[in-house]
């Protein structure tokens, strides 16, 4: 049997804004944030940005998601990874910092950059993602469940990348820690049978 966990869903986000989708993953947020994220993979319906006063359907590369358990090329030092990554994107990536900056900026050791990525700790990871954020500037940013109350560091990391994009782009936040978020975002979301609604 199927079940529409998303049904007749519609809803506005402003750029400067930053929103907390609030509840657990099986309560529709799973499905939102991989409609958001991933092109085609909701039965019917659209989603639209505008971006330099033009709409158009939102592209895969319109996103950038840091996810708590993200895919990375395991085999890969985090050195490796961002230097092909900015030769991936040298397009849109606008000239930055020396490499050795961007990852002291983010607090990876120089030690944990040469490393390879399969032995990188749940934050090293979420701390490559926010680097790859931070060089690729997408107009929706989505924080996929990754405040833990036991991390102030990585707590501090995700503000200071926020305060430094929030300006042009949206800012989704997916957590089940309010109490967390409550100094990160504007309003605050949830799913309700399908529907997006506002908590304010």
């Amino acid at each position: 049997e199927q079940i529409a966990v998303l049904d007749e869903a519609s809803y506005s986000f402003a750029h400067g804004k930053v929103y907390g989708l609030i509840g657990r993953r099986d309560e529709g947020k799973e499905a939102f944030i991989n409609a958001i994220s991933s092109e085609d993979v909701y039965d019917s319906g659209s989603i639209k940005i505008e971006a330099d006063w033009k709409e158009h359907r939102i592209r895969y590369s319109d996103v950038g998601v840091v996810s708590e358990k993200p895919v990375l090329p395991e085999y890969m030092t985090g050195m490796e990874f961002i230097v092909s990554f900015v030769g991936v994107h040298k397009q849109v990536i606008e000239e930055q910092e020396s490499y050795d900056k961007l990852f002291d900026m983010f607090k990876i050791t120089d030690k944990v950059r040469n490393s390879l990525i399969k032995n990188y700790t749940v934050s090293d990871r979420i701390k490559l993602q926010l680097l790859s954020i931070k060089l690729l500037k997408p107009s929706v940013i989505i924080f996929d469940d990754v405040l833990k109350a036991d991390s102030k560091v990585k707590l501090q990391l995700v503000k200071d990348i926020i305060n430094e994009l929030r300006k042009d782009r949206i800012i989704i936040f997916s957590t089940e820690h309010m109490t967390l978020a409550s100094d990160l975002c504007d309003e605050f979301l949830i799913i309700d049978k399908g529907v997006i609604k506002s908590m304010d």
